[in-house]
């Protein structure tokens, strides 16, 4: 955590946050300009007008949209390219190549001579590349297409001195699924994309098939997923934090399943930590002739952590605060998360709301008096 008094000061009003593909950098867009500041020391690296920011999966590379028909381009917060596209552009998106779109229609480029690699006549309101730069989701306002880049063949196409045309190179971009689900969020795990709906499911989808993880009671928004922990974490409106078992372990297992790798699948089968007894026997259902059963989901664990209230922070070691910060946590409401905490056998996330108990002089109530933290319901 970096203390208070070593924060810069925003100069404008911050509307959008972002951090480029490393991590060592963040920018803030507001009031039709933009601010980079490094991510440790929160120092200033750069600044400008825009009307959009958008990164690219190199950690160097970003671009800006200062106009209707002005898109500038920078390597190591140097410019290198004014981009002027022969049409209006109302917005842009990052990622392996710079997308441009204008009315029901989006372009790509690349990201070095801008020179046009494919037209897609789609309106996404989001464009999210996997970290690897060959799949790429486009989130429309009534399903989401997953499409997969072929990055050499583009390239050869323009290398090859043969005139591209409107619709620029066919072969660049090949179909791998539509969903006709309102998404609302989505992230990507490797080749695994996990996405809410507006009908309240946590899905994934790999190789074309989608999986229903969960059933959400409430809206919930993605935040992240952390692979050493093997948990996705989602946020309701009201800043609780949710978050649930995602074995990236059998993730990946399906995914050299779905790519027919079957030396991937012979080498490196699934070790996933200890499960209940239904879960271990999903995980027979993968298997390298005949994939996996759409309806059952090996990845997932059997329970749900629990909800964390708001204002909760994460922490190392799998401690969590249980206070908002710059209020006092209420004796009573400790006591019942603490309760809470018991039912589910964690030693390590109890020990906070029973201080804060004690500190108001209620440690004698009885913690299965109050209602425990809310529990995520599948």
């Amino acid at each position: 955590m970096i203390p208070s008094k070593e924060l810069d000061v925003c100069e404008i009003y911050p509307q959008w946050l972002s951090h480029n593909s490393n991590g060592r950098f963040a920018v803030v867009t507001g009031d039709g300009e933009y601010i980079i500041y490094t991510a440790l020391a929160w120092r200033k690296k750069a600044f400008g007008s825009a009307l959009d920011f958008v990164w690219a999966l190199d950690s160097g590379d970003y671009a800006v949209r200062e106009s209707a028909v002005l898109i500038k381009l920078f390597k190591n917060f140097k410019e290198t390219r004014t981009f002027k596209p022969p049409f209006q552009a109302d917005a842009i998106y990052g990622g392996a190549l710079l997308g441009v779109r204008s009315g029901e229609v989006t372009f790509f480029f690349d990201w070095v001579e801008c020179r046009l690699v494919r037209r897609i006549d789609v309106q996404p309101k989001e464009v999210k590349w996997s970290e690897s730069g060959e799949l790429v989701v486009l989130v429309c306002e009534d399903s989401l297409f997953l499409l997969r880049y072929s990055r050499d063949v583009a390239f050869a196409a323009l290398e090859s001195g043969q005139p591209i045309g409107e619709e620029g190179v066919d072969e660049a971009f090949e179909l791998v699924h539509e969903v006709s689900e309102q998404v609302r969020t989505c992230v990507w795990v490797g080749e695994c994309l996990v996405y809410t709906t507006k009908a309240g499911r946590l899905n994934y989808t790999v190789g074309g098939e989608v999986v229903t993880l969960q059933h959400l009671d409430r809206p919930l928004h993605i935040v992240g997923y952390l692979p050493k922990e093997n948990r996705i974490y989602l946020l309701d409106r009201d800043y609780a934090v949710v978050s649930y078992q995602l074995l990236l372990s059998v993730l990946n297992y399906q995914t050299a399943v779905v790519r027919r790798d079957f030396v991937e699948v012979a080498a490196a089968p699934p070790s996933p930590p200890p499960l209940s007894e239904p879960s271990r026997s999903l995980l027979g259902t993968v298997s390298p002739a005949g994939g996996r059963h759409p309806a059952v989901d090996p990845a997932v664990g059997a329970q749900p952590d629990r909800a964390l209230p708001r204002g909760a922070g994460l922490q190392g070691g799998g401690a969590r605060r249980r206070h908002r910060p710059g209020a006092p946590l209420r004796a009573r409401r400790a006591l019942g998360q603490a309760a809470d905490c018991v039912r589910h056998h964690d030693a390590a996330t109890v020990r906070g709301p029973l201080e804060a108990a004690r500190r108001h002089g209620a440690a004698r109530r009885r913690p299965e008096a109050r209602r425990g933290v809310p529990r995520a319901r599948g």
